[in-house]
């Protein structure tokens, strides 16, 4: 997904900070109620499209 350029309120970049320091932020804060859950687990999933195409550096795509 090719998005403009745009930060959060932080400053991190939006997709960076949606797709990653999101999940981290929600598994930190759920964390005190997994830990007395006694058992309970954070799974993370992802695609497997990465593994469609290599990564072409020379040719990005255009905004």
């Amino acid at each position: 997904m090719i998005a403009p350029l745009t930060r959060d309120a932080r400053g991190y970049e939006s997709q960076f900070s949606t797709n990653h320091l999101g999940h981290f932020q929600l598994t930190a804060r759920l964390f005190p109620a997994l830990r007395q859950a006694n058992g309970a687990r954070v799974v993370c999933v992802s695609s497997a499209g990465h593994r469609l195409s290599d990564i072409h550096f020379e040719d990005p795509p255009t905004l």
